[in-house]
């Protein structure tokens, strides 16, 4: 009895033996990670930070069977984080989402916006902020 469970122990120990398993977890937590770190600004709140303009975003999303899910601004929005983080941005400004006609898709959507590096508040104070220069007095 303890060798046919050994053998069977064995069997299905060596049976698994070179199995792979492959998600796309690490991508998955990656971008919810990215988009996580982008602020989203008005662009009045963007020029009084001090903000710098890194470049123009876009991502569109194609409804292409009814079985497909419909896109959605908030998806959308999130690739545009993602492309934010990407270009080294921390900050965004979106400026629109417009529905379109697109051959091949029963609904299109896109949406824009800007990519900025806004210095953090702390960062922003210290650079107000003269370096401490101790005085000796003599």
């Amino acid at each position: 009895m303890q060798r046919l469970l050994l053998t069977t122990s064995l069997i299905l120990l060596t049976g698994c033996n070179g199995i792979e398993i492959r998600t796309n977890a690490d991508t998955y937590m990656s971008d919810k990670v990215k988009s996580a770190l982008i602020e989203e600004y008005s662009l009045a709140e963007v020029r009084r930070s001090n903000g710098t303009l890194l470049g123009s975003v876009s991502a569109n999303s194609c409804q292409a069977l009814p079985s497909d899910a419909k896109p959605e601004p908030a998806s959308i929005k999130k690739l545009l984080k993602i492309k934010t983080h990407n270009l080294g941005g921390n900050a965004i400004v979106f400026e629109n989402c417009t529905t379109q006609n697109s051959a091949g898709c029963l609904k299109f959507i896109e949406c824009d916006g800007l990519a900025y590096i806004v210095p953090k508040h702390n960062e922003q104070q210290e650079a107000d902020t003269p370096p401490y220069t101790p005085n000796h007095a003599f």
